[in-house]
């Protein structure tokens, strides 16, 4: 037995040491504290550990009794056996209920050491039943703790497959935010949540749901940029969550949000990005009214709080935008549909005309009248075709980015009146009222004549189609009163008294294919192209087109503004407009007079016309149908023009004139040479001209324009008409319109 240490309360020296004698006798190793008083008592018990205490019922200063209850108190593991002489039953059954462990008396000592081994005994016991029993409680608490974390994860797994469940039936980024912070709140146990995505920008941050906060709190952050010092954007900057589990934390990471927030009611918060495919969309916020410190699985489950709800969000939004282009697809096969059905409708109605008209010449003696007026018709109506057919290819040149400028200082003035004089004829079968306020003086701008042109044109001729017989179609051309930045503009602006658009339609003017009634009871025709058209070539002159109308009814003024290039110079206050085939007619019998032309075309019916009409401006005229016929027939033959097709089938065009001119510098000879052809682009005229011809014509060619050029380069007109002819050919007016 190890040596054993008791504190023995005993106020006699003799009865001490027949105690330590009986002690030792018996076997038992010990050290033996004496104390007589209750203050010796106290202070051994305060220094030392006991394995046993002894005690005396009765002594002077203290008593047993007394000292079982400090020992009960301070040491109530401790076993405590009374040793007195003076002990008797009902006493000694008095201290075995106050909680003694056994009782000796004086006069039998030899009971001693078996009573100190069985207390000893029973302490051991009573220890390691303690500790048993410790060791069962605790690990009853560790079940218990183990109980309900699984509950809890068990539950928190329920709630992410609710969770997962509930986001795969949003179909908005708000449903998915709603049902993100709503469960993820009830979750977690968090007072208030919120959930801020960032704006197409990416540099705003927007609130679209928050939960359980005053109102006070979010009114001033429903949009705030993503560089402000708050956890939610460090959050989504860093792509990392953000943790403060307490005020102090708060305070400590946000000092300058102390203030704002020492109202609060929330003790905790946690910040967490919203992130797909390494992205970050948003991020979601949780205040909690309680400091806490957040568990691993506290920060497991919002972290796959915020998984799931960027992923609904990010699928959210796919399925929006997939809605929108299937939406737009739906309503681009429409157009699509209702461009084709109008398209037909527009082809049809002048084909009509064409083919009724053709037919009744064919087949019937009309008086003169009624043929004038069937070839007026056919004639107007094959315009009206090319024109349509002008426009697709202009639109077809714009959706693949193909159309381009050749520009250079341009007078607007005689582009403006050469295309008031194309549509007159126009207006005048309306009994229209055309007017014209042009500002010699405006300046002049960078750009494409042509290309100029057309857009007054196509103005010009969508306010013809829309104002009634006998209203009035005005033209202005000033210098803008206002400049943009920094530039000077010359402004064109197009009025008149027609139909007017709606405020509705206003916005959809320029669309393509777009026209404000495009059903079958619409009454005026067209494909909806020529002011789309009329947009885009303003915007490639680096300038504005805007419309403005009062109402239906009311009439309507498009205006166009053109950065000026040049300071305004002095100009003559009228400029003569150029008059297309003004000098020269079609059918002057000695326009070509005592010429020999070749005509090379593959197309029969276009062969023959162009043959036709040279013939009856007094031409001699080969008409060959192939290059190679006509490289035949000049190897034989002398011929003073020629006019040749560019698309044929043995060898085309370009390559065709050629091997002409390289015949020619071997005869020292040289023919002028004319291509007329369906490719009608600028680069197809750059083409042609490179390639050896001297003019390039577009089909369909307007029959003075042709007879003009001839002449022009045939050398066979006067001196007023060639000057005049090289205008024109300068300018390469579509006159043909």
């Amino acid at each position: 037995m190890n040596l054993l240490h008791i504190l023995l309360l005993e106020d006699s020296l003799l009865d001490a040491e027949l105690i330590q004698a009986h002690l030792t006798d018996s076997g038992i190793q010990c050290e033996l504290v004496r104390v007589e008083t209750r203050t010796d008592f106290l202070s051994a018990i305060a220094q030392h550990t006991f394995d046993l205490i002894l005690a005396d019922y009765s002594l002077p200063a203290f008593d047993g009794l007394s000292a079982l209850e400090i020992a009960h108190t301070t040491c109530p593991d401790v076993p405590f056996i009374f040793v007195s002489a003076t002990l008797g039953e009902e006493l000694a059954i008095e201290t075995l209920k106050r909680g003694a462990t056994d009782y000796v008396l004086k006069q039998r000592l030899e009971r001693l050491a078996p009573s100190v081994h069985r207390a000893l005994r029973e302490a051991k016991e009573r220890t390691e039943r303690q500790k048993a029993q410790a060791a069962l409680e605790k690990l009853a608490a560790e079940l218990e703790i183990q109980v309900k974390l699984a509950q809890q994860t068990a539950q928190r797994n329920a709630n992410l497959q609710a969770l997962t469940a509930a986001l795969s039936e949003a179909l908005t980024p708000v449903q998915a935010a709603e049902i993100g912070v709503q469960q993820g709140s009830t979750a977690l146990n968090a007072s208030a949540s919120f959930i801020a995505l960032l704006t197409d920008d990416n540099q705003t941050l927007e609130i679209v749901k928050a939960i359980g906060y005053p109102q006070s709190i979010v009114d001033p952050w429903l949009r705030f940029p993503l560089t402000a010092s708050v956890p939610i954007a460090d959050a989504i900057k860093l792509k990392q969550p953000i943790w403060l589990e307490s005020r102090e934390i708060w305070r400590q990471a946000y000092p300058h949000l102390a203030s704002q927030y020492a109202d609060s009611p929330y003790k905790a918060w946690a910040a967490i990005p919203l992130i797909v495919e390494g992205r970050a969309v948003g991020g979601i916020g949780l205040s909690f009214q309680e400091a806490r410190t957040f568990s691993e699985e506290d920060c497991g489950f919002m972290l796959a709080l915020a998984r799931q709800c960027a992923q609904a969000i990010a699928r959210a939004r796919a399925y929006a935008a997939e809605r929108k282009a299937r939406a737009e697809a739906e309503a681009a096969n429409r157009g699509k549909d209702e461009f084709l059905a109008t398209l037909s409708h527009e082809l049809r109605t002048p084909l009509n005309a064409v083919l009724g008209w053709t037919q009744l010449l064919r087949t019937r003696q009309l008086d003169p009248d009624k043929m004038a007026r069937a070839l007026e018709t056919i004639d107007r109506n094959t315009r009206s075709l090319a024109t349509l057919i002008e426009d697709i290819l202009d639109v077809s040149r714009i959706m693949m980015g193909k159309l381009q400028l050749y520009a250079h200082s341009c007078d607007l003035v005689p582009v403006i009146e050469a295309a008031m004089e194309a549509v007159r004829p126009a207006a005048e079968a309306k009994t229209i009222q055309m007017n014209c306020s042009l500002d010699s003086s405006t300046g002049t701008v960078w750009g494409d004549p042509n290309r100029l042109q057309q857009v007054i044109w196509n103005l010009l001729s969508n306010a013809i189609k829309f104002t009634p017989n006998g209203g009035q179609v005005t033209v202005r051309l000033s210098r803008s009163q206002e400049e943009l930045a920094g530039r000077s503009y010359a402004e064109i602006q197009v009025s008149d008294s027609g139909k007017g658009i709606s405020p509705d339609f206003v916005p959809h003017v320029f669309d393509r294919f777009c026209q404000e009634n495009s059903t079958s009871t619409r009454a005026y025709g067209g494909l909806g192209l020529g002011l789309a058209i009329v947009r885009y070539l303003v915007e490639m002159h680096q300038g504005i087109v805007e419309v403005s109308s009062p109402g239906e009814g009311l009439g309507a003024t498009f205006t166009v503004r053109l950065p000026l290039w040049v300071t305004p110079k002095e100009r003559p206050q009228s400029a003569v407009p150029i008059t297309v085939g003004s000098s020269t007619q079609p059918n002057n019998p000695h326009a070509l007079e005592g010429l020999q032309v070749l005509v090379v075309e593959d197309e029969a019916d276009g062969r023959e016309l162009i043959a036709t009409l040279l013939k009856d401006c007094g031409a001699q005229v080969t008409a060959v149908e192939s290059a190679m016929a006509a490289l035949e027939f000049l190897s034989k033959s002398q011929v003073d023009l020629l006019i040749s097709d560019i698309a044929m089938p043995d060898i085309d065009g370009y390559e065709f004139i050629r091997k002409l001119r390289a015949l020619e510098v071997a005869r020292r000879d040289y023919i002028p040479a004319v291509a007329l052809t369906a490719y009608a682009r600028e680069s197809d005229r750059i083409l042609a001209l490179e390639a050896g011809f001297q003019v390039h014509l577009p089909k369909p060619v307007n029959p003075n324009k042709l007879i003009t050029v001839l002449v022009e380069l045939t050398g066979k007109g006067t001196p007023e008409q060639e000057i005049g002819n090289r205008e024109l050919l300068n300018r390469e007016l579509p006159d043909f319109r």
